[in-house]
């Protein structure tokens, strides 16, 4: 509807310009108008309707959820990265930080499309469990960071699968589905 708006106010404001008679200028504008919509109604009928998707709230609740462990994902790996004293918790990290940036785009890409505003920074329970893993040094980072990702990880494997079954956007659930094995897999490594 949005966009046979603009095609509507388009076609007016391009026969406005034109300085043939009015006449002419109604009646081409009247017959724009009736194609349009026609064009518009045979969109809709077939299913090709051109308007701007919208989240169902499902989908909406899942992408805005989904953001916010991404993000912290994302900040406790950068942080890991820095912090950790083991090698193998710096090599998770980087992937944790790799992956979940992948992931984070993909939600923003479909929040985008689905006119779904989604939280500019993690949640402040995020923040502050990061900020209280982040003041651990050594091997106790390494617990505290490895604790949390298993605890987030299953928070967000349970998160998922509660997406699969209430989100009813295609696009959305194709990402669940694809994006699940993935973190099944940081479980695991964690």
């Amino acid at each position: 509807m949005k966009i046979l708006s603009i095609l509507i106010f388009a076609c007016l404001l391009f026969t406005a310009c034109n300085n043939d008679s009015s006449k002419t200028t109604t009646d081409q504008t009247n017959t724009d108008s009736s194609a349009m919509t026609q064009a518009a109604g045979e969109n809709q009928s077939t299913g090709n309707n051109m308007q701007t998707a919208t989240a169902d709230a499902g989908s909406a609740d899942f992408l805005m959820k989904a953001a916010d462990g991404g993000m912290a994902e994302v900040a406790a790996g950068q942080v890991a990265q820095s912090k950790a004293a083991n090698e193998s918790v710096k090599m998770f990290a980087g992937m944790m930080v790799n992956d979940h940036t992948g992931a984070n785009q993909q939600v923003k890409d479909l929040a985008a499309k689905l006119q779904v505003t989604l939280p500019a920074e993690p949640s402040e329970e995020h923040k502050k469990n990061i900020e209280a893993a982040g003041k651990k040094e050594g091997k106790a980072f390494d617990k505290a960071y490895m604790s949390m990702m298993v605890n987030d990880h299953k928070k967000t494997i349970a998160l998922f699968n509660d997406g699969a079954a209430k989100a009813t956007n295609a696009e959305v659930k194709d990402f669940i589905n694809t994006t699940l094995p993935k973190l099944q897999m940081h479980l695991d490594s964690a």
